[in-house]
């Protein structure tokens, strides 16, 4: 698991060099989502944000097949609230509002 893991690393990191970009595996798509879930969850404003570029810039083994996946991504303001409950990657992005970058 290790290895693959590591390899998907690498894959990742080759597809930020014009190589076509390999499809993400379902724990990486994951740990994206609870990033984004985590950064809506601590930024200050009513409204969710929705990731427009991501990508897994560091795994780190952390244990027997637990890994620390480090992320970074670029937002943009949704037009859902934050107490709406939906899904922030189904929501219509918000037209009037600059990009703002976060990582975890």
């Amino acid at each position: 698991m290790k290895w693959c893991v590591l390899f998907l690393a690498l894959l990742q990191s080759l597809g930020c060099f014009c190589f076509p970009a390999p499809k993400t595996s379902p724990i990486v798509t994951k740990g994206l989502e609870a990033a984004l879930s985590h950064f809506n969850t601590r930024l200050a404003g009513t409204h969710l944000h929705r990731a427009i570029t991501a990508s897994l810039t560091k795994v780190i083994p952390i244990g027997l097949n637990n890994y620390d996946l480090l992320y970074t991504f670029v937002t943009k303001e949704t037009m859902c609230l934050k107490s709406s409950g939906q899904d922030a990657q189904t929501c219509a992005l918000n037209p009037m509002l600059f990009l703002v970058s976060g990582g975890h």
